[in-house]
């Protein structure tokens, strides 16, 4: 069941059947999921899931000039039995 309110959205029941929705928009418009994005609304709203407030975004994790974001890449990106060391975490010894 749908519910449409003031602000012209439409509304899931929950907030996961909500984002569910949003990535199966995307796929109708033709954009595959990649790792590092998510969907969100335009209107800020979590239920939302009408079409034209749908947004394709990068993780904000991603986007924050902090060094986690830059081992979140490296992460993403280690082949099966792979590691790196993170420098000076946290501050102890090896």
């Amino acid at each position: 069941m749908q519910t449409v309110t003031r602000k012209d959205c439409v509304e899931a029941a929950t907030p996961s059947i909500a984002r569910k929705t949003r990535f199966r928009l995307l796929a109708q418009r033709g954009i595959s999921r990649q790792y590092g994005f998510t969907v969100d609304s335009l209107c800020g709203s979590p239920l939302c899931i009408r079409d034209e407030h749908v947004i394709y975004r990068q993780w904000k994790a991603l986007t924050k000039p902090t060094k986690w974001g830059i081992y979140a890449e490296r992460l993403a990106a280690l082949k099966v039995g792979k590691s790196f060391e993170i420098a000076d975490y946290p501050h102890s010894q090896t």
